[in-house]
């Protein structure tokens, strides 16, 4: 049988509940119903064979066919009695079957009361007198710990959740405290939590609302969540590969006035594998958002004490963006008019050694720009230092990249030369070196740029202002 909980003075409802259960399933509960084996082997003598006497006898129409009835009956009654032996040895079994399974369940206290009876019967009833004593405090404990009841996330699944409502509904259907369904019904929606909203307001719309029924709609929606937990998983697993196959990652836009803290950001974040064949094992480069402006700067060596403007590039009125546009045609047209020495695109760049700091001053020429090297530009947009010129390389190494910018006839190209260029930065008569690390060298590429990102990462600092950098 399986194992119940041990009776005490305090549960004999719960108690007798499973235990009945546990001897229906071994077929023993007859010697707990009747008091010796004359009264079982009664109940079987006047049950089904008499029955089914008494319907055959009133279906005769005729007193012949009665008599017939009687004398098959008489040899049914024979053969039943003769077989009263085994019937009483089976039962013998039985009882001592029962005896044991009363004593292993009850405590030592209760096993004094039932020490000196000689059937299960005597033994069931015993107890039962002892319970009946404790019946309303049973009944109490019972009550309280079904209204206790409230599912949470701790309470394990749903499933069981709702199991565990039924056993004690079902235990107290045996007290004085039973419940209607309809009561165990709403008991069960009051404790879902606010998850449940939705199906708690839809059952309760019901007239005729059934703990089945109720049930039935739990189970459902159990399944359904489970379901949809599966179904996110493979998403999220799409979601990923489709991500593997993006070019570029997005950067995060700098916090605060310091350009330089959106700086200490990974290099490796803008890097991305390709899934398509031919770009196998290629790394691509993008270039990540417009930089911002810092709000505190320098615009040259005589200021550097002082705070430049705020930039107004950014949520400028319509008067002073028109403003802006016709000041920056104005340059252009003053830079294309100018003597021959501004001729051509000037750029002049500056390294102070002690707080390292460039500072670059470009002033275009369209006609140069088209067909000129040697040329650098410093851009906030590109992630690597790049070169049209193989001849500025040094330390030559190969490398398979992927880049996009201002190329020549295409929107993307493959690079696969890579290595050191070393610059000379005039500022008045004193000229300085600075050597730019990890160059890409692709001869497509329109003009020289050199990126704000690896100036930054290298421990240099590059300022903006209105003007010039």
């Amino acid at each position: 049988m399986k194992k119940v909980i041990e009776l005490n003075d305090l549960n004999y409802q719960e108690w007798e509940y499973e235990f009945v259960i546990g001897l229906e399933t071994l077929s023993l509960q007859k010697h707990i119903k009747y008091e010796n084996f004359n009264l079982y082997f009664l109940s079987l003598e006047k049950s089904e064979l008499e029955k089914e006497y008494d319907r055959e006898r009133a279906s005769q129409p005729d007193e012949g066919e009665r008599k017939r009835v009687d004398r098959e009956w008489t040899k049914e009654r024979r053969k039943f009695l003769s077989d009263k032996d085994v019937v009483k040895k089976k039962w013998n079994e039985g009882e001592e079957q029962t005896m044991g399974q009363i004593k292993k369940s009850i405590s030592k206290s209760l096993a004094k009361e039932v020490k000196d009876c000689d059937t299960a019967y005597e033994m069931w009833e015993k107890l039962r007198g002892v319970g009946a004593l404790n019946e309303s405090t049973q009944a109490f404990n019972i009550f309280q710990t079904f209204l206790s009841l409230q599912y949470t996330s701790k309470s394990g699944s749903l499933s069981e959740y709702v199991n565990q409502h039924q056993e004690l509904y079902d235990k107290l259907l045996s007290t004085k405290c039973a419940l209607s369904e309809y009561c165990a019904a709403m008991k069960l929606l009051i404790s879902l939590p606010p998850e449940y909203k939705h199906i708690v307001q839809i059952l309760i719309q019901e007239k005729d609302l059934k703990l089945s029924s109720v049930k039935v709609v739990l189970m459902r929606e159990e399944s359904r969540e489970k379901t949809e937990k599966i179904l996110g998983k493979r998403e999220t697993r799409v979601n990923e590969e489709r991500e593997e196959e993006v070019f570029a990652a997005k950067i995060n836009k700098p916090k605060g006035n310091n350009y330089n803290n959106n700086n200490n950001n990974n290099n490796n974040n803008n890097k991305r594998i390709c899934s398509r064949p031919e770009c196998k094992n290629i790394i691509h480069f993008k270039a990540p958002q417009k930089a911002v402006l810092c709000n505190e700067c320098f615009f040259d060596e005589k200021n550097k004490n002082n705070k430049g403007k705020k930039a107004e590039v950014y949520n400028t009125s319509k008067k002073e963006k028109e403003k802006e546009k016709s000041e920056k045609s104005r340059r252009k047209k003053k830079v294309v008019n100018s003597s021959s020495s501004s001729d051509s695109s000037e750029v002049s760049s500056c390294l102070a050694e002690k707080e390292k700091i460039i500072v670059n001053n470009v002033r275009e020429n369209r006609k140069r720009e088209r067909r000129g090297r040697g040329k650098w530009y410093i851009d906030s947009a590109c992630t690597s230092h790049l070169t049209n010129d193989k001849r500025q390389i040094r330390n030559e190494r190969e490398t398979n990249v992927r880049i996009s910018g201002p190329l020549n006839n295409e929107r993307s190209s493959k690079a696969n030369i890579e290595g050191e260029v070393i610059l000379e930065v005039k500022k008045g008569n004193n000229i300085n070196t600075l050597e730019l690390k990890k160059v890409i060298c692709e001869e497509n590429l329109k003009r020289n740029l050199m990126s704000v990102r690896k100036l930054t990462q290298d421990g240099l600092t590059v300022l903006f202002s209105e003007k010039d950098c």
